[in-house]
């Protein structure tokens, strides 16, 4: 049964997809900045007040993932890519919601989750923007729940490349 008022919508987006996002940067970070971000081997780790690591008994405090955590090796086992996170309910209730939580206004707007949305099975992806809602540019394949495509938007704050949605069209 849906909520009228957007309280389920808005627990979920305010609660689990908070959450999706600060393990979604924790890897992200770790992966693309892994001597700034990231806690380097875990052989050598020490635990410390459960706020970080220690690499060996004097090094620098760690706050990031071990490298094992995101690499076999040389190779990533994780892709860099920001949180893309997907909405079917009125577009109405979807903006009332990120008006009413600061936090998802910065996490939408300064593009660290990417928001796409649509009103019901047969209504046409839109992606959430600052300057509001736009149609969604590019296919979408209308078998699943989930956009098909979606394609690398340039460099994020720290200069590195995010993989979110396509380019909304003029």
């Amino acid at each position: 049964m849906p909520h009228p008022d957007g309280s389920a919508l808005e627990t979920i987006l305010t609660a689990p997809m908070v959450v999706a996002q600060w393990i979604s940067c924790q890897y992200y970070f770790s992966t693309v900045a892994p001597d700034v971000f990231g806690a380097g081997t875990k052989t050598i780790h020490n635990v410390l007040g459960g706020v970080g690591v220690l690499a060996g008994h004097d090094g620098d405090l760690q706050l990031g993932l071990p490298w094992q955590s995101v690499a076999h090796g040389d190779r990533l086992v994780h892709e860099p890519m920001r949180l893309f996170t997907v909405v079917q309910a009125p577009l109405s209730m979807v903006q009332s919601v990120i008006d009413r939580n600061p936090v998802l206004a910065r996490l939408f707007g300064n593009e660290w989750v990417a928001l796409a949305a649509r009103e019901d099975a047969e209504a046409p992806w839109q992606r959430w923007t600052p300057g509001g809602w736009r149609p969604w540019a590019g296919p979408v394949d209308t078998t699943s729940a989930t956009p098909a495509t979606a394609t690398a938007a340039g460099p994020g704050p720290s200069g590195a490349t995010p993989h979110h949605a396509p380019e909304e069209t003029p």
